[in-house]
């Protein structure tokens, strides 16, 4: 059995970058006046293109299930906030799961002080 190792080279890019890209991704939904490109970009940081792309749909997509028209700030960092849970779960061996759930649990506690008004319902 052979194993192949292959190596992708995604190109991260700054903040003005990433606002640019936002802003590409954000032109075809419609978006409250409380978006702000700026601190999201900030919040995204090694975030790619498609990663930034994949933010924004699935912000639409969150704001029509939840039956509203327009993208808010709130539903950026929550499918932000959300997929970083996913991505980050699958990653924990058992073994470790114990502190990791320690950890989790700051993380959560924080972001209900930070962002009182996220709430993580993508399912």
């Amino acid at each position: 059995m052979h194993h192949v190792l292959v190596v992708l080279n995604a190109k991260l890019v700054l903040v003005q970058g990433r606002i640019g890209i936002l802003k590409v991704h954000a032109r075809d939904k419609e978006l409250d006046a409380d978006v702000d490109f700026h601190k999201i970009a900030r919040a995204t940081a090694g975030s790619t293109g498609a990663e930034l792309m994949n933010l924004m749909n699935q912000s639409a997509i969150l704001t029509v299930r939840q039956g509203r028209e327009k993208i808010t700030e709130v539903d950026v960092f929550e499918v932000s906030f959300c997929t970083d849970l996913f991505l980050v779960m699958p990653a924990v061996s058992v073994c470790c799961m114990p502190n990791f759930m320690v950890h989790l649990l700051v993380h959560l506690l924080f972001q209900r002080v930070a962002f009182p008004r996220v709430r993580c319902s993508l399912s």
